[in-house]
């Protein structure tokens, strides 16, 4: 998995011994604060992280793997005139590699600010440029500080169960909807049409 190959060499390099995949696993099922007291990272060294992080994921970029059916799920909702907009921590770059080379070019906007918390500001401020209403935007994420901004923002969340936190966790964040498969996600989405 690229994400426990980025995460055992980016603690090589800050001098944290080696996590293996259980240990991976029981990572999942903490928060971003509570990884930090675990591995001694303070917060002055996360913008540093946060850089060789996506310079390391750039690196396996060509083994990246979208989540299956995903790819169809987007291709569906574009196709039935939802506006798509990425948020993410990762590279702006990166982002716009993965798109491209799996041919999902329709994205409205990739927003890849250089921050780890703040992302209800980012939806707040897309809804206003773009017009939109609060009730009509859904938040879909994999961490529960993407269900933290979506409440905080004040639209509607969708946890998805593939990514980073574990299930249990982003569970206790309480999203709107827990899903674990992209079927789950898309009947979710396009029911919201009705």
């Amino acid at each position: 998995m690229i994400a426990e190959e980025v995460i055992a060499e980016l603690g090589a390099q800050y001098g944290l011994p080696p996590a293996d995949r259980k240990q991976l696993l029981e990572w999942k099922t903490k928060s971003i604060p509570e990884l930090m007291q675990l591995t001694g990272i303070s917060w002055t060294q996360m913008p540093g992280i946060m850089i060789k992080a996506k310079a390391a994921f750039k690196v396996r970029i060509e083994s990246v793997p979208l989540f299956e059916g995903m790819k169809e799920v987007l291709e569906s909702l574009h196709g039935n005139g939802h506006e798509l907009h990425i948020l993410t921590s990762n590279s702006r770059e990166n982002v716009n590699h993965l798109l491209k080379k799996n041919n999902l070019t329709f994205f409205k906007k990739v927003h890849a600010p250089n921050l780890l918390f703040g992302k209800a500001g980012i939806i707040r401020s897309v809804i206003q440029k773009q017009g939109y209403f609060f009730e009509n935007v859904w938040m879909v994420g994999d961490e529960i500080r993407d269900i933290q901004a979506a409440k905080e923002a004040g639209v509607k969340s969708v946890a998805v169960t593939w990514g980073f936190n574990h299930t249990d966790l982003l569970a206790l964040s309480n999203p709107d909807f827990l899903v674990h498969s992209p079927s789950e996600l898309q009947q979710i989405l396009t029911n919201d049409d009705k």
